[in-house]
């Protein structure tokens, strides 16, 4: 059965009697793995427990194709429900979970993590469409539900989170739930229990690497270099960060470009124009935006910012790796800035 996402919160917080498994799928590999995890605590009482749990991978099954269903078939040794655990099934496995899922009685409980999964995947068409199976698809989160993840992990652990500091905290994480968590509450040991965490400390903890890193592949697209925006992506990927806080420094600098070739396009000097930049130019990027004011187009920077925001949404919601969408849209605007520079 297909799960809403308006259902799921309510699932996670006690399992149906009548469930005998549930299908977690997604691009989203941290989330799919945090919402396994919540539903094995579920499922039984200790999920590390090697007697409770049969942990089965692909990999295991090309000698024995009918393991998943015979171990749903064991009796627990302690008692209660046994947990059936597959990790990164694939459509291949959709005949065996089937048979797993149709084993009488309710001594287990079959929990089968997967990647993306596309609408006629076979394992998902089967997983929306079984009874006693629940479908959860977890898609890379957007800026209103990472905010909500920001805020529940720092008021799990007693700490507050000023406004700003929260939508800062959004544009440099994402991609992944897991690691996303993971920095807020590096965060959260940061400010202590019963403290209040604000733009400087967020900036301290989450922003200073991902926030160089990630414009200093900005700077590569903007001076129209693709192997310098390569070689700067290949480190930021290196470092973990996100490929939509990538994109995201990118449409950053452009939207700043924008304002300040709109003023020169108002018949002001090239110098005036760059005083007007918001937030100001640091002294040492005025001979790169000075360069982009006198030699781009205000409409080649907004098709670039178009294109920029379609990326974001596409590393969100395509369900292929973000960061080689990221990659791809982001050299390529960096050559038509080249051409854009050398006149063709």
């Amino acid at each position: 059965m297909k799960i809403k996402a308006s259902d799921r919160r309510r699932l996670l917080q006690k399992l149906p009697p009548d469930l005998a498994g549930a299908v977690v799928f997604g691009p989203d590999g941290g989330q799919v793995r945090e919402v396994a995890t919540a539903l094995s605590r579920l499922a039984v009482a200790d999920p590390t427990d090697p007697f409770t749990v049969a942990e089965i991978s692909p990999e295991s099954l090309k000698e024995d194709p009918g393991r998943i269903a015979n171990e749903a078939a064991t009796v627990s040794l302690m008692g209660g429900r046994r947990l059936v655990w597959v990790r990164g099934a694939t459509d291949g496995l959709t005949d065996a979970l089937e048979s797993a899922a149709e084993v009488p009685g309710d001594g287990y409980f079959l929990l089968v993590e997967a990647g993306s999964l596309e609408a006629r995947s076979k394992l998902r068409k089967w997983a929306e469409g079984a009874d006693r199976v629940a479908a959860i698809a977890c898609w890379v989160d957007d800026d209103r539900a990472l905010a909500d993840v920001i805020t529940e992990t720092l008021s799990a652990a007693d700490v507050a989170i000023d406004a700003d500091a929260r939508a800062f905290a959004v544009s440099v994480l994402g991609g992944d739930r897991m690691v996303a968590r993971g920095e807020i509450e590096k965060l959260a040991l940061y400010v202590g229990a019963g403290g209040r965490a604000t733009l400087d400390d967020v900036r301290l903890l989450l922003g200073d690497s991902a926030e160089t890193v990630a414009d200093d592949v900005a700077r590569g697209v903007l001076d129209g270099e693709p192997e310098a925006a390569d070689r700067a992506m290949r480190r930021a990927v290196e470092d973990g960060v996100a490929a939509v806080a990538i994109v995201r420094a990118s449409i950053r600098a452009f939207i700043r470009l924008q304002g300040m070739i709109a003023v020169r396009a108002g018949g002001v000097p090239t110098d005036q124009a760059l005083k007007a930049a918001r937030p100001p130019l640091h002294f040492s990027e005025t001979a790169r935006y000075r360069r982009a004011v006198d030699r781009l187009s205000l409409p080649l920077v907004i098709r670039v910012l178009d294109d920029l925001v379609t990326t974001e949404i596409r590393c969100k919601t395509t369900g292929y790796p973000d960061t080689a969408v990221c990659r791809q849209a982001l050299l390529g605007i960096a050559g038509r800035i080249r051409s854009a520079f050398r006149g063709r």
